[in-house]
């Protein structure tokens, strides 16, 4: 049960992590500036965020070592980070009731990394006026 409530929490902080600071990067961006440095600036703060998302889910990992047969917290980055790009591999024995929290991740990361790249196709269609393109 404690799982779960964590596992909850830890999807809230996670996509209004990502909500906010795409929110921001909406509101930073405008035509009139530099435009290659907002792609840039834009490109760099969503891999923070992406980032920012895997360790809090890495956190949990880590507060639930046990149930992982986790030993260091780079296991649980590396477990993380496996889960949240949905790449699904790893040498980690799980019981049945914890691979839930893995599922749940590699959803909320297919979906924030969706929306990422959905952000940034709109953000460039606005900042790069081009008649060629």
């Amino acid at each position: 049960m404690a799982v779960t409530a964590v596992t909850i929490i830890t999807i809230v902080v996670s996509v209004s992590l990502h909500y906010y600071i795409l929110n921001r990067l909406n509101a930073v961006i405008d035509t009139r500036s530099t435009r290659q440095w907002m792609v840039l600036l834009m490109v760099v703060t969503i891999l923070v965020a992406h980032f920012l998302e895997v360790m809090a889910f890495s956190l949990v990992y880590w507060l639930f070592a046990s149930h992982f047969a986790i030993e260091t917290l780079e296991d649980a980055v590396f477990l993380s980070f496996l889960s949240y790009s949905t790449l699904g591999f790893a040498d980690f024995e799980l019981s049945d009731y914890y691979r839930l929290i893995l599922g749940v991740e590699a959803l909320c990361g297919l979906l924030l990394i969706a929306w990422s790249a959905s952000f940034t196709f709109i953000a460039m269609n606005r900042l790069w006026d081009c008649d060629r393109c």
